[in-house]
């Protein structure tokens, strides 16, 4: 049979499939440091020493070149896992394996879920993850992102990052990205960090009340919030100065916005601004049953 060897530099390996012959040459070749996978149809590939995996180890980048959906098995910490077109993307973590990395290179569409092992998760139920996302190549989108809650998504790169919906809440450290990011949270307390650009944070529905609260940080005059449930007619500042507590500010806030559902009031407590959208008018906004919207500008 023949085998491929690339030699010195940065080689690619174009295939098709991820059929067991297919696996097969790409374990008999060396010196190849990225395998490409470029079909029309789903790929499925395992990693590990089981029959039918991925072990080369000189393979270090995995580039899903697809319109398809892809599923990474025994997905690992050493290896780039890289998502181009509109595919879906599922890696599902190797046992003991809490950290993936991935880089989106001109992904349009499709979702990217990162699962723990049910293994991991049995023996310890409040196991979260890591997930490195580097935006390159152009423009990213994800239309939803999805990892065990309280997860982390470091977010790199120089290109613009979508994200449509978190699917749990996370943290989002987007600090060091130099594109823009617009992300809309998840219903449950969001961290999300800002990076240089002119980024945008959607707000749904419910996803930030008193309850559950959205914590914005590096937010400045250059970025957005956007707000489901704001009508824009009536945005007030509440004067905090002189109250007892953060409870009392919130409601200060939301009797100051009015009656109406749908206008706001923002208040500075503590070195930090709070926005409060009035939904539900009949429910106060600091219990834990309101789907008023408190969200948190830390240091603004």
């Amino acid at each position: 049979a023949d085998k491929v060897d690339g030699g010195a530099g940065i080689d690619t390996i174009v295939v098709g499939d991820a059929a067991a012959t297919t696996v097969a040459g790409l374990n008999a070749s060396k010196n190849i440091e990225v395998a490409e996978f470029n079909g029309a149809g789903p790929i499925t590939l395992a990693l590990g020493t089981a029959a039918g995996s991925l072990n080369n180890a000189s393979i270090t980048k995995l580039f899903f070149n697809t319109t398809d959906n892809d599923i990474v098995n025994n997905a690992d910490a050493a290896h780039t896992f890289a998502f181009a077109k509109t595919g879906d993307a599922t890696l599902n973590l190797a046992n003991g394996v809490t950290t993936a990395n991935v880089s989106l290179e001109g992904q349009t569409a499709g979702t990217l879920a990162v699962n723990l092992s049910a293994a991991d998760l049995l023996a310890n139920p409040a196991l979260v993850s890591t997930v490195n996302i580097a935006s390159t190549v152009g423009a990213n989108t994800l239309t939803a992102l999805t990892a065990q809650a309280g997860s982390k998504f470091n977010v790199t790169g120089d290109q613009d990052l979508t994200i449509t919906a978190l699917t749990n809440s996370a943290k989002v450290d987007a600090s060091a990205l130099t594109g823009v990011l617009t992300i809309t949270g998840s219903a449950g307390a969001d961290t999300i960090i800002l990076g240089s650009a002119a980024d945008v944070v959607n707000v749904q529905a419910a996803g930030s009340t008193y309850g559950a609260m959205d914590i914005v940080t590096n937010f400045t005059k250059a970025d957005t919030l956007n707000l489901t449930g704001f009508t824009g007619t009536d945005f007030v500042k509440f004067d905090a100065s002189n109250v007892n507590s953060f409870e009392q500010a919130v409601v200060g806030a939301e009797q100051a916005a009015g009656a109406t559902a749908g206008n706001a009031a923002y208040f500075t407590y503590q070195n930090n601004t709070y926005v409060v959208v009035n939904i539900d008018t009949a429910v106060s906004a600091n219990t834990t049953d309101s789907t008023d919207l408190v969200i948190k500008l830390s240091g603004v």
